[in-house]
């Protein structure tokens, strides 16, 4: 968990000042609800944060997110086909970031990294900060 704890200060540090977040931890909230709400340029949103310590050794390997549960999986679902914004945040080691769409959350798992790298709707490596805060406050068109 202090992988995702660092992930979540970076996110919350990052989104500053123009969206706000609130993690929520909590075993009286429902089964698979999102680490994180969010609110900002008229947008309210959910973000499901994961972190991995490293890629799989093998480029062709399958990412494993092993606490992506099926209940999280349903929720941003259910909520983004709903017309919701509720996203995947994936942190490998706090150095690369990627934001996944909730239309491809049932993917997550069954993709490589070239694949999963691709999928991303937004990644560290090719967009700032910036460009995540709009994502996050346009939704995924």
């Amino acid at each position: 968990m202090l992988g995702e704890q660092r992930l979540w200060n970076r996110l919350k540090e990052k989104l500053k000042p123009s969206i706000i977040g609130q993690r929520i931890e909590s075993p009286q909230t429902g089964e698979g609800i999102p680490d994180v709400a969010y609110s900002g340029g008229g947008a309210h949103g959910w973000i499901e944060l994961k972190f991995l310590h490293s890629w799989p050794k093998r480029e062709k390997t399958k990412v494993r997110i092993e606490h992506l549960t099926p209940q999280q999986r349903n929720w941003i679902w259910i909520h983004g086909n709903a017309g919701g914004k509720a996203f995947l945040l994936l942190s490998i080691n706090n150095r690369e970031y990627f934001l996944f769409s909730w239309k491809i959350i049932h993917e997550i798992g069954e993709l490589d990294r070239g694949e999963l790298q691709e999928a991303a709707l937004w990644s560290s490596q090719q967009g700032g900060w910036d460009d995540l805060k709009t994502i996050l406050m346009i939704g995924d068109l």
